[in-house]
């Protein structure tokens, strides 16, 4: 059985990677909406 601290470890680390992804795809959102608002 895997110990906790390798599941705790396992988990921050994607969440880390989850954050990244959702900060680039946030970031890209925003640039696209700004834009957008830009235009009007």
């Amino acid at each position: 059985k895997r110990n906790h601290g390798e599941a705790v470890k396992e988990r921050e680390s994607n969440n880390e990677t989850s954050n990244r992804t959702n900060n680039r795809i946030n970031n890209r959102i925003s640039n696209e909406t700004r834009a957008i608002l830009e235009e009007i």
